[in-house]
């Protein structure tokens, strides 16, 4: 029987599934630095422990280093050549380790390199990864592609995260508030007369002391709620 085209082959290593940002930068700063005897975790301190390990993965699979972690002879001569000699070292490299992968990017379709990614025993989480990475690593390469495999490749970074800022109960964040009681203090009400639509409520808070506040004739609910909050940021009872 033969077999299926996505069957997967469990001793087959799986390929590198870091960034090829990590990879590339990892090259860099080894042969801006002089590539030394051995690449080990005491010269690679500026990448994280996983990235570490990825590294490592990455150069043994595409032998730029051996079973020692010694840079090979491809490594070598990638330290020494140029621009466009490390160009074709990287195409050769995929071309040895990605064969069936090759042959579907000049007039594949995603899904078909999707399948080809099946013969290794990977989750579907890490084959995108996989898939991502050789084809930055590719396209680096100036291997052709069709279209469809080209218009699949990110071409943005990571989106920075965002910090929330906290919600109060009516759902305005705390800083916008403490900025609309900042623009507050200091003013004296009485100093004007109450705008259109507003009214001017006395409140006694003990003997011969009064505050005044102005609201609107009719005020929405929603603005009541958010008048408690800047109050109470106001008197240092809410940061």
């Amino acid at each position: 029987m033969a077999k299926q085209d996505d069957e997967k082959n469990p001793g087959k290593t799986a390929p590198p599934y870091l960034s090829a940002l990590t990879f590339r930068n990892a090259l860099n700063f080894l042969t801006e630095n002089g590539l030394p005897e051995q690449i080990d975790r005491g010269i690679l301190t500026k990448f994280s422990g996983a990235d570490q390990r990825a590294l490592f993965h990455a150069f043994k699979y595409l032998g730029f280093t051996d079973s020692t972690d010694k840079p090979t002879r491809r490594f070598h001569e990638y330290d020494k050549g140029d621009a466009d000699a490390r160009k074709a070292i990287i195409a050769v490299a995929l071309t040895e380790k990605y064969p069936n992968q090759i042959k579907v990017l000049q007039n594949g379709t995603p899904q078909q390199l999707q399948t080809s990614f099946g013969e290794y025993a990977i989750e579907n989480s890490v084959r995108q990864k996989c898939i991502s990475f050789f084809l930055k690593l590719g396209k680096e390469a100036g291997f052709s592609m069709s279209n469809y495999i080209a218009k699949s490749i990110r071409t943005t970074g990571p989106r920075k995260a965002t910090k929330t800022k906290p919600k109060n109960a009516n759902g305005s964040d705390t800083e916008t508030l403490q900025k609309d009681a900042e623009r507050g203090k200091g003013k004296d009400p009485a100093d004007s007369p109450p705008q259109p639509g507003m009214v001017a409520i006395p409140i006694p808070i003990g003997p011969n002391k009064t505050w005044e506040i102005r609201i609107p004739e009719k005020p929405d609910s929603a603005d009541v709620l958010r008048f408690i909050q800047v109050v109470k940021i106001v008197l240092g009872v809410e940061k």
